[in-house]
């Protein structure tokens, strides 16, 4: 059985984001009560594009109190849904400047997703559940190999060569 765009990671960097596969890789994503978020989507051949068009917007900051929580990638249809907390509205063409497609806000028929991605649900089988492992730029930079010397009150620098 051949499957497009598997991922061979668990784990995609992408604007300042990291992004870990959560669940069985065939699921859709949940908060610690099995309820689903509200969400972005974008058309996307791959998680990592995916990945790429959530940093960009609603993971920009465009909206100050959004927050983005993860993705979902449905490997069947190409289609990419950037996941949010359903607590904040915004309007059906949040994003569209960014390319997304369409946004809803809140979600039909349930609960609303809010907090960390905790849960999956599996619901056609072809959904790739990515969580927000770390955010902000300053988590995907490599940090320099120098570190502050820390020294007790009243140590002298031993890092000096007294001649």
């Amino acid at each position: 059985m051949k499957m497009m765009n598997l991922q061979t990671v668990d784990a995609i960097k992408k604007g300042g984001y990291k992004f870990t596969l959560f669940g069985d890789d065939t699921s859709a994503c949940a908060d610690d009560q099995g309820n689903y978020y509200s969400w972005i989507r974008y058309e996307a051949s791959s998680a990592e594009e995916c990945g790429e068009s959530c940093s960009n917007c609603p993971g920009n900051g465009k909206k100050k109190d959004l927050v983005l929580r993860g993705f979902e990638y449905v490997r069947q249809y190409g289609t990419c849904y950037c996941l949010v907390d359903s607590d904040i509205s915004f309007p059906l063409t949040f994003c569209s400047d960014e390319g997304a497609l369409q946004a809803l806000s809140g979600v039909i028929g349930g609960q609303s997703g809010s907090g960390e991605i905790m849960n999956t649900a599996s619901l056609n089988g072809s959904d790739q559940c990515w969580k927000v492992s770390s955010k902000g730029s300053k988590a995907t930079k490599t940090k320099s190999s120098k570190q502050p010397i820390r020294r007790k009150l009243g140590q002298k620098n031993s890092s000096h060569k007294s001649e």
